[in-house]
């Protein structure tokens, strides 16, 4: 601590730990030991010069829309999302059409085979699952913001889906001025196809 002398004319102003602002009332001839206080600065980063890349690349939805109705699959790693395929199973593999949209438009050189993979992680039938086409479609004003993967081998079991982030995975498009941006982390999705 510091000693110093406090005049008549001088007000004290003490920010505390959780941000408070104090006043110690002024005390002639007396010195006063000024305490040192932590202070953290938080911010944001404002992007209302509305310029494309200045966010995180963010997986938006993932949905199942072939064959039979829409499925929407959870983006979160602890659900195990059902994928409805048409019915009896006899032993034959399905195919099925998932797509990935995006809230931005992205690179396509990016979507290697090593960014986006689908494994059988459990299960008694084939692990014959094999990625058969990879296209690139558009959403509301967006050009290619969606992967439209078409899945082949598929059986009874379950399925991971993994899409790779940060600086080597999945990128979006750069624009005029700015370099491109990318998932923060990876994103992992199960599913199990259910006959209807």
């Amino acid at each position: 601590t510091l000693a110093i002398p406090i005049l008549h004319c001088t007000v004290l102003r003490m920010i505390d730990d959780v941000g408070c602002c104090t006043f110690a009332p002024p005390k002639v001839g007396v010195s006063t030991p000024i305490k040192r206080h932590r202070m953290d600065i938080h911010f944001l980063v404002d992007n209302s010069a509305g310029t494309l890349n200045s966010e995180y690349l963010q997986l938006v939805e993932v949905r199942k829309v072939y064959p039979l109705s829409a499925d929407i699959l959870s983006v979160d790693p602890v659900d195990i999302s059902p994928v409805t395929v048409p019915g009896p199973y006899t032993g034959s593999s399905w195919t099925a059409i998932i797509e990935f949209e995006f809230s931005h438009d992205l690179k396509e050189a990016s979507v290697l085979p090593e960014n986006l993979t689908i494994a059988k992680v459990a299960g008694p039938y084939p692990s014959s699952v094999f990625l058969k086409t990879i296209q690139f479609v558009g959403s509301g004003s967006l050009s290619s913001n969606v992967i439209r993967l078409e899945i082949a081998g598929l059986h009874p079991n379950l399925y991971r889906l993994r899409l790779y982030g940060s600086r080597t995975g999945i990128e979006s498009e750069t624009a005029p001025g700015e370099s491109s941006t990318w998932m923060p982390e990876n994103s992992v999705i199960y599913f199990q196809p259910e006959v209807d």
